[in-house]
């Protein structure tokens, strides 16, 4: 399951353990329609590892197995470019922080176009930079769209 609201249906984390899937905690500041209108923190990476180490715990009290858990830390979900771009920078925090796997899904966001172009080649290349960035910094899984590229990418880091 891909949780974008980390556990919002008080329902979600006992569905999730009895059918023993996995699950995805997601930050979100606000709701769909309203997360992008002027999101603030005062530190974006604290506040969002707060969330997340809170939403886990919820889980694993509501008997979601660890080894089904996964965090994301919601990059362009309720965040400025400045907010994405610092938690990319600090990524290696939020994943020293949590105890579970870290998921980040960068690709072809809004704040890679408004610093190298909006094209697709553009947004595509960002995409390979930060993907590799969030591996090099920890994180276990990313979320792309051009798959082969960033595999390619990952085994020549690797």
């Amino acid at each position: 399951m891909n949780d974008v609201t980390a556990g919002g249906d008080p329902d979600m984390f006992s569905v999730v353990s009895d059918a023993g899937a996995g699950l995805v905690l997601m930050h979100m500041q606000g709701d769909p329609r309203t997360m992008q209108h002027a999101p603030v923190y005062d530190d974006v990476v604290v506040e969002v590892g707060d969330f997340l180490e809170q939403r886990v715990q919820r889980a694993r009290e509501a008997g979601v197995d660890d080894g089904s858990l996964c965090a994301d830390p919601g990059i362009g979900f309720g965040k400025t470019g400045g907010h994405n771009l610092t938690l990319l920078a600090r990524l290696r925090e939020v994943v020293e922080r949590l105890s579970v796997p870290v998921l980040v899904g960068p690709s072809r966001k809004s704040f890679i176009a408004r610093l190298l172009g909006d094209d697709l080649a553009a947004r595509d290349d960002g995409t390979l930079a930060a993907a590799v960035w969030c591996v090099d910094r920890g994180a276990r899984v990313v979320r792309v769209h051009e798959v082969g590229a960033v595999a390619d990418a990952l085994r020549l880091l690797d």
